[in-house]
C-alpha cells in the first residue's frame, strides 16, 4: 500500500483564472512544482476550449528523472465566463518515478476521473499497480522514438496508450516514456511545452488533424487501425543491437545479473555501448577470465559489419578500462598486452587499445606489443600528441620507432615534425641513441627540405653533425642553422638561444 499526494486544477474565481484547487503535496514539493503546474492549467483552460471530452496524461516536471504528475482530465460544460474543464493529478516524487520505471500508467485505474467533488485535499492510498492487460500492443518503435499515434476508428484512447506503453521491447525501455498524452490538443504555456513533455501523443479520432511541431525532428508519425499499427516496425538502434550480441556472446559465462541496459544509452555509439557491456559482464570474473570474455565477444560477432566492427572497437576500449582500474602492479599492462598481442582480437581491437591508453602506458610494454602498437597507429598518435608523447618513450622503441618513420617514402607534416622530435630525443643519450640519431639527420638531410627542421638547431644535435662525415653540412647548416640566424622562424628564447649555441660549436674546429 503506498500513499500519494493528490492534486487538482481547473477554474478559479468563478471562472476568470486557472490554477491549482487543492493540493495534498508537501510545502516544500509544491512550492518547487508550482510554477509548472499553473503553466499546466493555463493549457488545461486552452484544452476546455476546444470542446474535447477527457485525456489522461503524464507530464513531468523538471525533465527526465525528476518528479511528474498523472492526470486525468475532463470537460465539465460551459460555465459563466467560459468552458470548464478539471484534471486529478496524482504527484510522483523523484523516487517513486524511478520505482515505478515508467509504469506510472499502471495506477491510471486508481485515479478517480473530475466528477464535480473536491479531489486534492487528502492523500490517495492505493495497493499496487494494476497488472497488464492480455491486449497489449506489439512493438512498433516507441521504445526508440518518440510517436505521435492518430486513432482511425473509435478505440479507446486510454487503452490505446496503455496497450502501447505495455507493448514495450525490451521493458527496461519502458523508463524512457517519462511523459505521455492521450490528447494532441494541449498546447504550449509558458514553461510547459507538450511536444517536449509527452514521448508518446495519442490522437483520438475525434480530435483535428493539426501538424505538430516535431522536437528535434526525431518524432515518428503512424495510424492505428482495428488494433494493428499501420507502418513497418522501428528498426533498432545500433547501441541496443551491440549491446544484445555482447549478452548473447558472453552467455553462461559471466554471472552478472542484470543486464545493466539503461534508457540512456540508446544515444551511445555502439562501441561504447558494447563497451560497456563487456565491463559489465567481466566485473565479477577474475583478470584471465576477463581477458577470455572479452575475446569470446569479440569471435562470436554477429555477420552485421556494424556491429562485428563495434565489438571489436569495444574490447579494446574494455581492455584500457580494465587497465586503468587495476591498481596491482604490472596487471594492468597484461589487460594492454593481450589488446596487442591477443591474435583473436584483430588489428581492430588493437588499434583501439593504442589510440586509448596513455602513451607511456603503451611505451613500457614488451616487446613484442610495442611492435605491433607501431604496426597499428602508435606512430601516429605521438605524431600527433607531439613533443610530450616523444618523451614517454624508452630509447628502444625511440630508435624503433625513428627506423620505421625514416622508412615511409613521404615524410612530411607531423610525421616529419616527429623524426625530428624522435632525433632531438636520441640525440643527447647513450652513444648507440646518437648513433641512431646521426642516422636520422643524415637520412633526412637527403630528403626535401621542410620547415620543421630548424628544430635540428641543437647542441647535441650539432655535435653529431660535426662529428659525422656521412651528414651533409651544408644542408643542415641550411635548413636548421641559418633560419635562426636570419631569425625566419618563430623561436621561444630558449630555442633561440639553444640555436645561437649550435651554431656556434659548429663553426669551432673538430675535436
Amino acid at each position: 500500500m503506498s500513499d500519494y499526494p493528490t492534486l487538482s486544477i481547473g477554474p478559479r474565481d468563478r471562472g476568470r483564472s486557472y490554477g491549482v484547487l487543492h493540493h495534498s503535496l508537501e510545502a516544500d514539493d509544491f512550492a518547487r512544482a508550482r510554477p509548472r503546474l499553473e503553466d499546466f492549467a493555463l493549457a488545461l483552460a486552452a484544452w476546455a476550449d476546444l470542446g474535447l471530452t477527457r485525456f489522461a496524461a503524464l507530464t513531468p516536471l523538471e525533465g527526465p528523472g525528476g518528479p511528474a504528475v498523472l492526470w486525468r482530465a475532463r470537460f465539465i460544460g460551459a460555465g459563466e465566463l467560459g468552458s470548464i474543464a478539471v484534471a486529478n493529478g496524482l504527484f510522483l516524487s523523484e523516487t517513486e518515478v524511478a520505482r515505478l520505471g515508467g509504469q506510472a500508467h499502471r495506477l491510471l485505474g486508481s485515479l478517480p476521473e473530475p466528477d464535480g467533488s473536491p479531489f486534492g485535499v487528502t492523500r490517495l492510498s492505493i495497493g499496487g499497480l494494476l497488472t497488464a492487460g492480455p491486449d497489449m500492443l506489439a512493438a512498433f518503435g516507441l521504445e526508440w522514438r518518440d510517436q505521435v499515434l492518430d486513432l482511425l476508428d473509435d478505440a479507446d484512447p486510454e487503452a490505446v496508450a496503455i496497450a502501447a506503453l505495455d507493448g514495450i521491447s525490451p521493458r527496461v525501455q519502458q523508463a524512457r516514456i517519462d511523459g505521455w498524452a492521450t490528447t494532441g490538443s494541449l498546447r504550449p504555456s509558458g514553461g510547459f511545452d507538450p511536444d517536449a513533455a509527452f514521448r508518446l501523443i495519442v490522437r483520438p479520432q475525434s480530435e483535428p488533424r493539426e501538424p505538430r511541431r516535431v522536437e528535434g525532428g526525431d518524432r515518428a508519425a503512424v495510424e492505428l487501425s482495428g488494433g494493428r499499427i499501420m507502418a513497418p516496425p522501428q528498426s533498432e538502434p545500433a547501441s541496443w543491437r551491440a549491446w544484445q550480441a555482447v549478452q548473447t556472446a558472453v552467455a553462461g559465462v559471466s554471472q552478472a545479473a542484470d543486464t545493466g541496459w539503461k534508457p540512456a544509452y540508446q544515444a551511445l555509439l555502439p562501441d561504447r555501448s558494447a563497451a560497456l557491456a563487456l565491463l559489465q559482464f567481466a566485473a565479477p570474473l577474475t583478470a584471465p577470465d576477463r581477458l577470455a570474455l572479452i575475446s569470446r565477444a569479440v569471435s562470436g560477432a554477429p555477420a552485421d559489419e556494424e556491429i562485428a566492427e563495434a565489438l571489436s572497437r569495444a574490447a579494446g576500449q574494455a581492455l584500457v578500462r580494465l587497465a586503468a582500474a587495476t591498481d596491482e602492479a604490472g596487471a594492468g599492462d597484461a589487460y594492454l598486452e593481450a589488446g596487442l598481442t591477443e591474435v583473436a582480437l584483430g588489428d581492430v581491437a588493437a588499434r583501439e587499445v593504442v589510440q586509448a591508453a596513455p602513451i607511456e602506458a603503451v611505451a613500457r610494454l614488451g616487446p613484442a606489443a610495442t611492435a605491433r602498437a607501431l604496426e597499428v597507429g602508435l606512430i601516429e598518435r605521438v605524431a600527433a600528441a607531439g613533443v610530450a608523447a616523444v618523451a614517454a618513450l624508452g630509447p628502444d622503441l625511440t630508435m624503433t620507432m625513428l627506423g620505421k618513420v625514416l622508412g615511409r617514402p613521404r615524410l612530411e607534416g607531423e610525421t616529419r615534425a616527429l623524426a625530428v622530435g624522435l632525433i632531438r630525443r636520441l640525440s643527447g643519450g647513450e652513444p648507440l641513441s646518437r648513433r641512431y640519431a646521426a642516422a636520422g639527420v643524415a637520412a633526412l638531410m637527403e630528403r626535401p627540405a621542410d620547415a620543421v627542421d630548424v628544430g635540428l638547431a641543437r647542441v647535441e644535435i650539432a655535435g653529431l653533425v660535426r662529428d659525422h662525415p656521412r651528414i651533409d653540412r651544408a644542408a643542415y647548416a641550411e635548413r636548421a642553422l641559418r633560419p635562426v640566424l636570419r631569425r625566419q622562424t618563430s623561436m621561444t628564447r630558449p630555442d633561440f638561444i639553444e640555436g645561437l649555441r649550435a651554431v656556434a660549436l659548429i663553426l669551432e674546429p673538430a675535436a
